[in-house]
């Protein structure tokens, strides 16, 4: 709701405002000047205000644009001996919803025929309602908006007072928070908080890059997404149905599945950890797939200083299913640790 006031400096001048203006910051003023600042004050209007919006322009320049929560404000770092123009808006929409503004004002002096209430989403207009209340509810409008709301006074006599008016906007409809936990080498978790209203349920599509590999459903706040590949970045997004059939804007997140961990085959129960092979040769020594504590390492590779005080020989014990009288036994990972744990010293 816009209330505009010119003011010079240093030359006191009375600021007068238009009745029919509906809702206006009534009595507004200039109450005190100085060489570089006017302070500015005005009554509110009827309804939840959140903030005021403060333009200060010097012909059709804008000098400075400012916001407060109080019914008056100083504007500072002026020029002297200058004319300024002031206009406050009020920020009073004082209900929103996913789909709908509700707004209300003070009804003018004189006699009012009806309100004419124009809803606009930048230039376009998208709703023009007409009321005989002080107040509507602007419906069947889309999430996460900002909206121009005008309201005007059509009085008995035909007369048309000047559009006051407001901004809005409306809620996000997204489930919010959402997080994906990684479960395993196929799965993910994924979680988040409804939105507000009534959900009929929950739809989540899981891509890898551009390529949809999944799409679900689910009626709960979470969902553990399987079938997947091992270290693979997937993108997750949800979006909520409502009962009433609307769709929300999908919220996003993205993860990748854990790494496929694969045993090496020097401690694999099938593999013997002697260091001659079956033919006499040395096997090549390679880097296990996972990290290994040292001293398993040691042990691994039969070293004696593995643990200090202990038998030169160290005889590897023997997996299940293992060959009886076998020189070199296998051994799993299991008994390594087993055998690190009972020779390591603490």
């Amino acid at each position: 709701m816009d209330v505009k006031a010119s003011h010079p400096l240093y030359e006191p001048q009375q600021v007068t405002h238009d009745d029919t203006n509906i809702g206006s910051l009534t009595q507004i003023k200039v109450y005190h000047t100085s060489l570089d600042s006017l302070s500015l004050c005005w009554t509110p209007p009827a309804g939840e205000v959140k903030k005021y919006m403060v333009t200060c322009r010097k012909g059709q320049e804008i000098v400075q644009e400012l916001t407060t929560t109080d019914p008056h404000i100083t504007v500072t770092d002026l020029e002297p001996k200058e004319f300024y123009d002031l206009e406050v808006s009020a920020d009073c929409s004082y209900h929103t919803s996913l789909d709908s503004l509700s707004l209300r004002w003070t009804p003018p002096a004189g006699e009012v025929k009806k309100y004419l209430v124009t809803c606009r989403k930048g230039q376009e207009i998208v709703q023009e309602l007409t009321t005989t209340d002080p107040h509507i509810t602007v419906t069947d409008l889309e999430p996460e908006e900002f909206y121009n709301l005008e309201v005007s006074a059509e009085f008995v006599n035909g007369r048309i007072s000047k559009p006051a008016m407001t901004i809005g906007w409306t809620r996000d409809d997204r489930p919010t928070n959402v997080t994906v936990h990684r479960v395993s080498q196929y799965s993910l978790l994924m979680l988040w908080t409804p939105p507000a209203g009534e959900v009929k349920k929950y739809m989540v599509t899981c891509r890898e890059g551009q390529e949809i590999v999944q799409e679900l459903t689910t009626t709960a706040h979470h969902i553990t997404v399987t079938d997947l590949e091992p270290e693979v970045i997937y993108y997750l997004e949800v979006s909520a149905e409502f009962v009433n059939g609307r769709i929300s804007k999908p919220a996003r997140a993205k993860d990748h599945t854990l790494p496929n961990f694969h045993i090496h085959p020097s401690i694999h129960p099938l593999c013997r950890l002697s260091g001659v092979g079956s033919r006499g040769q040395q096997p090549k020594e390679r880097s296990p797939d996972f990290p290994l504590p040292s001293y398993l390492l040691q042990l691994i590779r039969r070293d004696p200083q593995a643990f200090p005080g202990q038998s030169r020989d160290i005889v590897s014990p023997t997996c299940p299913g293992s060959p009886r009288g076998s020189l070199t036994g296998g051994t799993c990972p299991e008994h390594l640790t087993r055998e690190a744990s009972r020779g390591h010293p603490d």
